[in-house]
């Protein structure tokens, strides 16, 4: 299955936002660390992404990716 979806950088100025593709595993919804892509929009701009069955869209802000938190 596929969906199309239009994503729009509400702010005026500033930053651009970042959309990035992650895969989920369809059994225990896990979510894989490693990007598949990333979309960059500029303040104002949109974006149309095209979904695939079991990916995630995450926005964060700035160029660095988070990484998950550190093993206890």
């Amino acid at each position: 299955m596929t969906i199309i979806v239009e994503i729009k950088n509400t702010n005026s100025a500033g930053d651009p936002a970042y959309v990035d593709v992650h895969h989920r595993d369809p059994k225990t919804g896990a979510v894989t660390p490693q990007v598949v892509r990333t979309y960059m929009l500029d303040p104002g701009k949109s974006q149309t992404v095209a979904v695939y069955s079991a990916q995630v869209l995450v926005v964060r802000e700035g160029l660095e990716i988070p990484q998950g938190e550190a093993e206890q």
